[in-house]
């Protein structure tokens, strides 16, 4: 109801909130507003949430996303702009509203300006061609039926509509016709070809012809705490009495008992509250302290976080430790908050209620029943066990296994590691974590012997060692010891939780803290095992150390028994920091020999937290580093979807199906149904009950049935019949979208056109195969069969193909390079370039190739004349002289040694004395499609090659090496490709393979600046393509003897960069070489690069792996890439010194203070300005090149028309006068937009000296406003808040005229011109009876008030902005009222038109109207609105403090 949201609006108005940006509770109201809403099938639900910055509570958003997501609502953002350009506070608006939206994010999203809002916005939603219509409104299948013209983007859909006609000049527009409302007016107009509809009434064009087309304190031991008030500093921690009456007696402190762990009672500071004598802490101080929190006006410490130590903690139900915080913490857990209520409880992803205990707990997946199980993802119903059960999936492989776990009870296990305070205290309550979800089988310890072999089900020992050793030497004696008879399971392996619990308590309660020594560890682990049935089970133990075993020669017996004992042995060095340490080293040397072989295979070096992760979870995954070795080969029937790594597996598992667009294996539709009645219900999915406990897809027998009956064959949807006629063969290329499609292995191509994914039909190895197969014909440039191309007779079909282009002499034709079928073979040529940016992806022209003479070419910028070729090529900032270089804004000339200087591209000039090295990955993987490139590894060749074009190379040989000269701003690259296969060979398992260039090719495998010596590289990297697995220890090795032989340490920069697509296989293996690269001060950077738009787990994986290579703080030194943005979020960034990884490289106090650098690189005005080089623009936000530095000789530079002066120095061209660089009062107050400020002693811009409106009228400094009559900004005067004040201000007035007081103001006294032409020139007023007045609704001094006045409206097409009369109320006669067009005659006044209140004849006729019969009714409407189906919208408003 109109009236209704009126009111609404009025309300809103009247209770602006004026808070900051957080939206959960109002995504809350949203919900609840759709659930109250009738929900019908054909009812669309849409929400538009508008904001103008960034949103601080996004982590609280998933609950109430997921109930959008529940009612179907479809979520759009828009960030609402101050400016025209972007800025920071708008991107950050963007980073945190975008996630929010429905997917595709970047299709529900839009920043726009205010006054867009209304055509990009309201008038988009019903638009079936707009970014969101299309998204809204169900397009119509009816080619014939009328829609509103302007909706047809095309001439064909256009001419098929019987209303409408094209013309190339208005485009699609009414038919003449439409504007006939009787039979014989239309029948009569032969002239447009009308013919009358007499059952519609309507009058229609007679149908026509058509043609289809991202810290060392913490990091000590527990004596030291960083304190960050005031200057920074390590600090000694307070209150460290073991008294406890000492430590309460200190003001500051105060005694933690923890019940059941005696050693765990300690004395510790008070937190959340102020010193004795010291003032109150005020809610900000209460705040930066993670422990405590701001509750009824009072700083109070958050519950939990009272324990210090993690054992008490966790002995805490309520209580975690939380590791997401630095440092370390004890924390509430969030299920906790939520006791008593169950529906908040029930409505949390993590939590469930206990109806028994009335509390909220944390889900797990051995808690849930069949249904619930279903829906967990991390959860998988064991439908094979009997009785089935919920388990965690990644445990389904699981055999029937005896697992030992020793443990490293050494005294270096007391210190922190990462964010746990204690090693291994921290080490066993990870392992109690476990156990909680660990399969166990439920047996106590004494079952012994008698233990059942049940597959899935597991029984853990734990034992720890540890020795007195004498001056770090093997000389001592070691120790190991279990719990003692009595005592949980009294040292023996156990399948009951509890029992095992016990032991950990016990071992926490008796931690050794004394040497490294192994032997009686190894001994007590053997004896356990002695204890394990001899019944098929796998035996496996985990050793688990952080420092160097001191008895390695003792070994062998204890190791023997084991062997015979048939146990599998692995290794895992856990180290403190993230970066492995000689102490890590030293550690993985002796434990590994202990492993069983292959020894890198059981082996890992770790931080504390990859362990739950990396070995815990790992152990029962067919496809885990650990897992593979315990479990083997998958097992038949359901897993877990996600352990399926590839297609064939996946669709083979009945509760599985591909997901083409994540190239990864997801649960079945039909999985989720737990009753038989909806499973068998379900024939759209093809749903069976099996097993009597689940439901999955029913594999079908296969298409060779069909075989015979070619008819049958194609009615199935995954059949087709082979070339014989009568063969039926499952169909390939079986794809609906280009990413599954191109990385099908079939040879598919994708079809954009028409969105269609077919066999590559011309695929011979031989020209004689090739040309005798019908379509097909031997491509000789390219040396390939391919299909038969341009063979169209008629120009349309032919310019229709992207292949081919129409010649009046010759007809349809191939264009220039398309005959080139592949990638490399494309980009090695002049003129051709492999473009991934259409479908299929192919060689075309370069766009400069196709320019043929030199005006045409110099006229584009990204073309240069080659005079010698007397060719048009692509523009090479590189090759330009001064005066050419100064003159393109691409381009910036860098003073290498004053005055000599180079040109480079604009994105390169401030890149340092630089010399880096690429590691790419020529694994077997790497061969696959990425995106549109067909060939991965040949793709980025290609890319790395376009790339090195534009760097400003030093052009100096590869033989040079430490002999080069560090010319400023010069760079040397060099190439290493690294690969990898395993040899189950006694001598050592993995091959790790490395490939350069060898001497006499390109570089040799060294640093060049020689654009051809690195070319010659990337030939031969693309002839000598690897193709093996992802390892990479030689190639970092590799890395660290180019830097060591051809690097000089002369202070220029060393990069690394490393491009891999999959998981590091060795990355247990790297330590040496990444601390030889580091003590070289070689920054390490990481890219993975990905297949697909969306991450995989592949990809993830990768990450893992790849990240912790990189230098310190990884994650910004890490990208995760689809290859096409490799250029522009990685490697053009290089050297820019605002930029991700180039403000990592790029010395920021070397460029600062320069005379010049590039404008582009000053990300603030005031930086900006005081370049003399630079001026800033306020239109677009962004600092530019001075019209001084264009001239490129001083005599262009003295003679200039703007105030320019020569610096002789770097013979450059630069601004005379910066008010800020005018040292006295006497010269800033000769420029006319200076003024001296004698309190700071500074010139200074004048106020709102601003000459454009947009400047001007976002000035956050002072408040200026536009007069577009004079094209002037100014202070904008009468600012006064109180009615007495302003009466007594000059020239001001107090405005009344809006009823609400909140509304009066202060404003100039209008309209007091004596000169007809100066109150022509007032937006405000009019000459009216030669005197100068207030034109009508002008009085009405803001946007709210006036656009509450009946015939008013806020004009914003003048500036300043006011408040005028709508246009339509202007005409007091009916005849000119009804000429214009946006205007009615209704009620013998002039309204503005509203199509609802006109009948057919008339709506016919209206342009901006369109008469509709939809839904069985008839009415007339506005276009824009012609095609809106039925339809729920909710607005979620900003209300915060910055939309003022």
């Amino acid at each position: 109801d109109a009236s209704e949201i009126m009111a609404d609006l009025d309300w809103h108005e009247n209770n602006y909130l004026g808070k900051g940006t957080m939206i959960q509770l109002g995504l809350e109201m949203v919900g609840n507003m759709f659930d109250l809403a009738h929900q019908v099938s054909s009812r669309k639900r849409v929400l538009i949430i508008f904001i103008d910055g960034k949103i601080y509570d996004p982590d609280t958003l998933g609950p109430a996303r997921a109930v959008l997501d529940q009612e179907q609502v479809q979520t759009f953002g828009v960030v609402l702009r101050r400016q025209s350009v972007q800025t920071k506070t708008d991107t950050d608006a963007e980073a945190t509203l975008k996630p929010i939206t429905s997917d595709p994010h970047d299709d529900h999203f839009k920043s726009l300006q205010i006054d867009e809002v209304a055509s990009q916005v309201f008038s988009d939603i019903c638009d079936p061609n707009g970014m969101w219509g299309r998204l809204i409104v169900t397009q119509t299948s009816d080619s014939r039926q009328h829609r509103p013209c302007d909706h047809h983007i095309n001439s064909q859909d256009c001419k098929q509509d019987v209303g409408c006609v094209w013309s190339t000049v208005t485009a699609c527009t009414d038919s003449p016709c439409t504007a006939h409302c009787d039979e014989p007016t239309c029948v009569s107009d032969t002239l447009n070809l009308c013919m009358f509809n007499a059952t519609t009434g309507d009058c229609w064009k007679m149908p026509a012809c058509m043609y289809a087309t991202k810290t060392e304190c913490e990091l000590s031991f527990q004596d030291c705490v960083w304190n960050s008030t005031g200057q920074p500093h390590c600090a000694e921690k307070p209150c460290k009495y073991t008294d406890m009456n000492e430590c309460n007696a200190d003001a500051l402190c105060e005694w933690e008992s923890c019940s059941g762990l005696a050693d765990a009672s300690r004395c510790f500071s008070k937190r959340c509250t102020a010193a004795p004598g010291a003032p109150a802490l005020t809610s900000q101080e209460c705040i930066t302290d993670q422990h405590c929190e701001w509750k009824n006006n009072v700083c109070s410490q958050k519950p939990c976080t009272h324990h210090s130590d993690e054992r008490c903690c966790n002995k805490d139900t309520a209580c975690y430790w939380d590791v997401s915080v630095s440092p370390g913490m004890c924390s509430l857990k969030h299920c906790t908050t939520l006791n008593q209520n169950k529906p908040a409880c029930d409505a949390e992803p993590l939590c469930t209620f206990d109806d028994g205990s009335t509390e909220c707990i944390d889900k797990q997946c051995s808690n849930l029943g069949h249904c619930d199980c279903l829906t967990e993802t991390k959860c998988f119903w064991n439908s094979k066990a009997q009785p089935p059960f919920c388990m965690e999936a990644k445990f389904e492989q699981c055999p029937a296994l005896d697992l030992v776990l020793l443990l490293d009870g050494s005294g270096s296990m007391a210190a922190p590691f990462g964010r746990h305070p204690h090693g291994f205290y921290g080490l066993m309550e990870i392992l109690r974590d476990w156990m909680k979800v660990l399969p166990l089988n439920g047996e106590r310890a004494d079952v012994g012997l008698n233990s059942a072999p049940n597959t899935g089900e597991v029984r853990v020992g734990l034992v720890q060692f540890s020795g007195e050793n004498k001056f770090g030497s093997s000389q001592g004696r070691a120790d190991a010891k279990a719990t003692p008879s009595g005592t949980g399971s009294g040292g023996r392996l156990s399948g009951d939780f509890d029992e095992l619990s016990t032991d950990i308590d016990w071992h926490e309660a008796n931690f050794y803290g004394q040497g490294t020594m192994i032997q009686l560890g190894l001994q007590m682990a053997a004896d356990m095992f002695h204890l394990s049935p001899n019944d098929g089970r796998k035996r496996v133990l985990i050793i688990i150390v952080d420092g160097k075993l001191y008895d390695p020669d003792s070994l062998q017996q204890a190791r023997a028994e084991l062997d015979v004992e048939q146990v599998q042995v692995f290794g895992v060095v856990v180290r403190r920091d993230a970066q492995s340490t000689q102490t890590d080293i030293d550690a993985e040397n002796t434990l590994k020999p202990i492993t069983s072989e292959p020894r890198d295979s059981h082996f890992q070096n770790l931080q504390l937290d990859e362990v739950p992760d990396k070995v815990l979870g790992d152990i029962c995954n067919p496809n885990g580093f650990f897992g593979s070795l315990i479990v083997g080969q998958s097992g038949e029937g359901h897993q877990p979807c996600p352990q399926h790594v590839g297609h064939v597996g996946c669709l083979a598992d009945p509760g599985c199906l591909w997901d083409d667009r994540t190239l990864s294996c997801g649960d079945s539709p039909c999985l989720h149904h737990c009753e038989e009645k909806n499973c068998t219900a379900d024939v759209v999915n093809g749903c069976a009950w099996t097993n009597g406990t689940i439901c999955v897809r029913e594999l079908k027998t296969g298409c060779d049935i069909f075989t015979g009956k070619p008819t049958d064959c194609d009615a199935q949807n995954d059949c087709q019949v082979d070339k014989d006629g009568s063969t039926c063969i499952d169909k390939k290329c079986n794809h609906n979208n280009e990413q599954g499609c191109l990385s099908d292995p079939n040879n598919c191509v994708w079809d954009n056109l028409n969105q269609d994914c077919s066999e590559l039909q011309c695929k011979g190895a031989q020209e004689s195969t090739c040309i005798s197969t019908d379509g097909c014909m031997w491509q000789l440039a390219a040396g390939m069969c391919a299909e038969e191309k341009c063979k169209a007779d008629r120009k349309d079909p032919c310019v229709s193909d992207p292949y081919c282009e129409w010649k009046n002499t010759t007809g349809c034709a191939q264009k220039k390079c398309t005959e080139y079928m592949t990638e490399i073979q494309c980009d090695r040529l002049e003129d051709c370039h492999w473009n991934p940016f259409i479908s299929p992806a192919m060689c075309v022209e370069k766009p400069c190739s196709k320019l043929k003479d030199e005006p045409t070419c110099e006229a584009d910028s990204t073309c240069a004349w080659d005079k010698n070729t007397t060719k048009c090529v692509d523009k090479d900032c590189n090759q330009l002289e001064k005066c050419d270089c100064v003159n393109d804004e691409e381009c910036y000339w860098k003073v290498d040694q004053p005055p000599r200087g180079s040109c480079r591209k604009v994105t390169y000039g401030e890149c340092p004395t630089l010399d880096l090295v690429m590691i790419v990955d020529g694994s077997g993987s790497m061969s696959q499609s990425f995106g549109r490139h067909p060939h991965g590894f040949y793709a980025m060749m290609e890319l790395i090659r376009d790339w090195a074009k534009m760097l400003p190379l030093s052009w100096e040989k590869a033989t040079i090496g430490v002999n080069s000269v560090a010319v400023s701003g010069k760079l040397r690259v060099a190439l290493v490709q690294f690969s990898g296969h395993t040899e189950f060979l006694s001598s050592g398992p993995i091959v790790d393979s490395v490939a350069f260039p060898p001497a006499g090719v390109g570089a040799g495998g060294r640093l060049t600046g020689d654009l051809t010596e690195l070319s010659a590289d990337i030939d031969w990297h693309e002839v000598n393509y690897l193709e093996g697995g992802t390892y990479i220890e030689k190639a970092l090795a590799q890395a660290a003897s180019i830097f060591k032989t051809s690097s000089p340490v002369d202070g220029r920069k060393k990069v690394l960069i490393i491009i891999a697509d999959g998981q590091i296989q060795d990355e247990d293996k790297l330590a040496a070489a990444r601390i030889e690269l580091a003590g070289m001060n070689v920054k390490t950077f990481g890219i993975v690069v990905r297949r697909t738009d969306q991450l995989t787990a592949s990809d993830n994986a990768a990450e893992a792996s790849l990240k912790p290579i990189t230098s310190d703080p990884h994650d910004d030194h890490f990208l995760n890439l689809m290859m096409d943005e490799i250029p522009e979020r990685a490697l053009n960034g290089i050297c820019n010194p605002n930029g991700a990884w180039g403000g990592l490289i790029v010395d920021q106090a070397a460029i600062t203070g320069q005379t010049h650098r590039p404008c582009l690189n000053y990300a603030s005005k005031v930086s900006c300005s005081a370049d003399t080089g630079c001026m800033w623009s306020d239109v677009l936000v962004t600092c530019l090149d001075s019209p001084c530095i264009k001239h490129c000789t001083q005599d262009e530079c003295l003679n200039a028309v703007t105030d320019c002066k020569w610096n002789a120095t770097i013979e450059i061209c630069l601004n005379s006068e910066v008010c800020s660089g005018i040292p006295n009062s006497m010269l800033c107050d000769q420029n006319d937009k200076c003024s001296w400020n004698a309190t700071a002693n500074l010139c200074i811009d004048i106020p709102c000296s601003h000459t454009d409106e947009l400047s001007c009228i976002t000035d956050n400094t002072f408040n200026c406003k536009w007069d577009t009559a004079g094209s002037t900004c100014s202070v904008v005067p009468c600012q006064q808040t109180d009615k007495m004040n302003c009466q007594q201000e000059l020239g001001c007035e107090w405005n009344e005229a809006c009823g609400d007081p909140s509304d009066h103001r202060c404003v100039p006294v209008p309209c007091q011109h004596s000169e007809e032409t100066e109150c022509s020139k007032d937006v405000l007023c009019e000459w009216k009876s030669s005197a100068c007045s207030s034109k009508v609704c002008s009085v009405y001094p803001d946007e709210k008030c006036c656009n509450h006045v009946d015939g008013c409206h806020w004009d914003v097409q003048q500036a300043p902005a006011v408040c005028a009369q709508l246009a339509c109320r202007r005409f007091g006669e009916q005849v000119a009222c009804d000429a214009e067009r946006s205007c009615m005659w209704k009620d013998s006044n002039c309204q503005e038109k509203e199509c609802g209140e006109l009948e057919k004849c008339a709506c016919d006729a209206d342009p901006d109207c369109y008469f509709t019969t939809a839904d069985g009714g008839s009415r007339c409407t506005f276009q824009r609105y012609a095609t809106c189906p039925t339809l729920d919208v909710v607005l979620l408003l900003d209300g915060g403090d910055s939309i003022d």
